[in-house]
């Protein structure tokens, strides 16, 4: 990892068996997999910053890491559930060696269960 500064993932995680409705949950789940991965959460987006849908779906979890440097973005990790067609998106940016975007995803793949699962990630 020599010279990388920052590390971009992404997984489309399809045939979910266990998508929380509950902002809560969601964001324990989330908590979890950044404390796995290495990460720190330093802030997250509050219940009202979150967005539920009508009759279900969560955009929720926009969670900042401290695995960050001051540059124009911020390293985050953030998931959107589609419930109705079993379906979340994840992204996550970590700066830094430590905290690793990859495992963090892992976690996440294991505790919403999908079927099929299609990452994408590039370092920088």
């Amino acid at each position: 990892m020599e010279n990388v500064r920052e590390r971009v993932r992404s997984a489309r995680l399809d045939g979910c068996r266990n998508i929380p409705d509950d902002r809560d949950e969601l964001m324990r789940i989330i908590r979890n997999a950044v404390s796995i991965g290495h990460g720190t959460v330093v802030n997250e987006g509050t219940l009202e910053r979150n967005h539920a849908f009508e009759p279900q779906g969560l955009t929720a979890g926009v969670v900042i890491l401290a695995e960050s440097h001051l540059n124009f973005g911020v390293c985050r990790i953030n998931t959107h559930t589609y419930p109705e067609f079993c379906e979340v998106m994840v992204h996550v940016s970590t700066c830094g060696e430590l905290a690793d975007p990859d495992v963090m995803i892992d976690q996440l793949i294991a505790a919403f269960k999908p079927d099929t699962v299609e990452r994408n990630g590039f370092d920088l």
